[in-house]
Formats: structure tokens, C-alpha cells, sequence
């Protein structure tokens, strides 16, 4: 093989560990994402359980 095309290779492979390094860190961003709004929709429908139930047991 000529350098040119060893250099072409190496630089194909860059660009693809490039993008999954990219990719990993979005997939790492979106899971912390889910999971800190997941808890947040957790504590919004347990606030609505408990206003519902103290509403039906006043009256």
C-alpha cells in the first residue's frame, strides 16, 4: 500500500471513533436526561394521588 492510502485508511477509522465518542456522550446525556425527568413525572402524578385522595375522602 502507498502512504496515501495507509493515511486515508488511518483517517477513515478517526472519523468513526470520532463519531461513536459523539454518540456515547449524547446517549450518556440522554439517559441522565430520562432519568431526571422521570423522577420529576414521578413526583408530579404522586402530587396528584394525593390531592385527588384527600379530595374524594373530604367529601
Amino acid at each position: 500500500m502507498t502512504n496515501r492510502c495507509k493515511r486515508q485508511i488511518r483517517s477513515n477509522g478517526q472519523g468513526v471513533m470520532e463519531y461513536m465518542i459523539l454518540t456515547s456522550l449524547i446517549g450518556i446525556f440522554c439517559l441522565m436526561a430520562v432519568k431526571q425527568f422521570g423522577q420529576e413525572v414521578k413526583y408530579q402524578i404522586n402530587h396528584i394521588k394525593r390531592e385527588l385522595s384527600e379530595r374524594v375522602i373530604r367529601k
